[in-house]
């Protein structure tokens, strides 16, 4: 159930709005050196996996939540750190990790590796996802209080999953590292308020090819105290991956909230 995310989420606005109350604030921005981000992020799960059979090489694509029963929606934490190496440059580090485990009564027949598994049969499947960028940016003023910035970077994916039943078990496994191209914007609504956005994509062969990564970011910001903001707002994630015959198609996408520390 997305009750108890949602509840976090609405629960850190709350904290969030007290303390922008109780704090006036400084009338120019601010750069600090290093900021330290920890957010909560609720994004729905779509997929499905692809492993060729070792039987007779064929094998099945199994989706996600339609044939292994994965919740739709579970929270992740994502932690973010920026460096600020001047008004313009900027590098940002960031990793969230995913993990899952179901039940799942197989609709139909599948094979999957070395496992054949007929229809009916009860089967516990467990992923893991793990993703990290690191993002160099350069920003250019517009106007006094809106910016862009061109962003250029690198991504690695890593996805490790386990299916077993009565018939027996086996596993799946991908690593994908991604050059990342794109833009940023920010418009300061105010000393207090502000709008961020971020859209940056990789692709081997284009949209239809293999291998392909796009992320998108949007945001309002609040700056609670001098070197704290915080955040809400809502982040899409679409990878696609394929090596050694296995494939892998990975969406997720929802709103999330947190904070940013600057020292």
């Amino acid at each position: 159930m997305r009750a108890p995310g949602v509840a976090a989420i609405a629960i850190i606005c709350v904290f969030a709005a007290r303390l922008a109350q109780a704090e006036q604030f400084d009338a120019g921005p601010s750069f600090p050196a290093i900021d330290f981000g920890a957010f909560w992020w609720e994004p729905p799960l779509e997929g499905q996996v692809g492993l060729p059979s070792k039987i007779d090489g064929i094998g099945n694509k199994l989706d996600l939540r339609e044939d292994l029963q994965f919740k739709s929606t579970t929270g992740v934490p994502v932690a973010k750190v920026h460096v600020f190496l001047s008004d313009r440059w900027l590098l940002r580090l960031e990793y969230w990790q995913r993990e899952q485990e179901a039940d799942s009564i197989l609709p139909r027949d599948a094979v999957f590796g070395s496992v054949s598994f007929p229809a009916g049969e009860l089967v516990t499947s467990s992923f893991t996802a793990r993703n990290a960028d690191l993002i160099a940016a350069y920003e250019v003023p517009l106007l006094p209080k809106l910016s862009i910035s061109l962003a250029a970077g690198i991504n690695l994916f890593t996805y490790e999953q386990e299916i077993s039943g009565r018939s027996g078990s086996d596993t799946f496994s991908i690593t994908q590292t991604s050059g990342l191209l794109g833009v940023a914007g920010e418009w300061g609504l105010s000393n207090r308020f502000g709008l961020w956005g971020c859209s940056m994509a990789g692709f081997d062969k284009g949209m239809a090819g293999d291998q392909f990564l796009i992320r998108s970011d949007s945001a309002l910001l609040i700056r609670i105290v001098k070197n704290v903001r915080f955040s809400i707002g809502y982040r899409s994630f679409w990878f696609g991956g394929k090596g050694d015959g296995n494939s892998l198609r990975f969406e997720q996408m929802g709103p999330y909230a947190g904070f940013t520390a600057g020292f």
